[in-house]
C-alpha cells in the first residue's frame, strides 16, 4: 500500500502535508491529478507486474477514477469513498469519465450524502454503467466510513463490502459484492 500527500489539503491524524509544506497549499484539487498521476508511474514501476488498486475518498475518490479512465492498462479496480462531485471538483468529477472504466469500482457512500443532489446523480450514473455502489449506514464521509470511532457504530458491514470487492479484484471467480440501493 503507498498511501501519499497531495498539494491540496492539509495535516491530517496529526501528521504533515510534506508536500504541501513544500509547494504551499494548492486549492484547486483538479491539480492535485498530477500528483496521482506521478504517483501512478511510480507504482507501476515499482509492481514489477503485479496489480494495483486505486483507493480514493472525497476530492481523491474522483481523480482515481479519472486516472482509472486514462489508464486502463495499470489498473485491475477502484475504491471510492465519497467521490466527490460538485463545487470544487466540477472541472473533473469521476463521473464525467467513469463510463469509459473498464474495471471493477465500488463507490461508497454514507447514506446522509445520499441526500445531497450530485451524489444521487452520480450514484445513478454509476449503476447505469454497472459500477457497485455500496451506501454504509450508519458511515461518514470518506475512508472514514471504515473507523468505529469515526462513524460512532459498528463498521463491519463496510469493512465486508470493501473486503469482498477486493477479494473478487484479486481473484475473479471469488464471491462479489452486493449492490445496495
Amino acid at each position: 500500500m503507498l498511501v501519499i500527500d497531495q498539494r491540496a489539503g492539509g495535516g491530517l491524524f496529526d501528521g504533515v502535508n510534506r508536500t504541501v509544506q513544500a509547494n504551499g497549499n494548492e486549492t484547486d484539487y483538479c491539480k492535485a491529478a498530477a500528483d496521482l498521476e506521478g504517483t501512478l508511474a511510480w507504482a507501476r514501476a515499482q509492481a514489477n507486474g503485479r496489480p494495483l488498486i486505486l483507493w480514493g475518498r472525497s476530492y481523491s475518490a474522483a481523480l482515481v477514477l479519472r486516472l482509472a479512465a486514462t489508464n486502463p492498462e495499470a489498473v485491475i479496480a477502484v475504491l471510492a469513498f465519497s467521490p466527490t462531485s460538485g463545487g470544487p471538483m466540477a472541472a473533473c468529477r469521476g463521473e464525467e469519465v467513469s463510463d469509459r472504466i473498464r474495471v471493477p469500482v465500488l463507490a461508497l457512500r454514507p447514506r446522509s450524502e445520499m441526500e445531497l443532489e450530485s451524489a444521487i446523480a452520480q450514484a445513478e450514473r454509476f449503476r447505469a454503467q454497472v459500477h457497485q455502489l455500496f451506501v454504509a449506514d450508519p458511515g461518514t464521509h470518506g475512508s472514514s466510513m471504515l473507523v468505529e470511532d469515526r462513524v460512532e457504530s459498528h463498521v463491519e458491514s463496510t469493512w465486508e463490502a470493501v473486503l469482498a470487492f477486493l477479494r473478487n479484484a484479486v481473484s475473479p471467480s471469488a464471491a462479489t459484492v452486493g449492490t445496495h440501493r
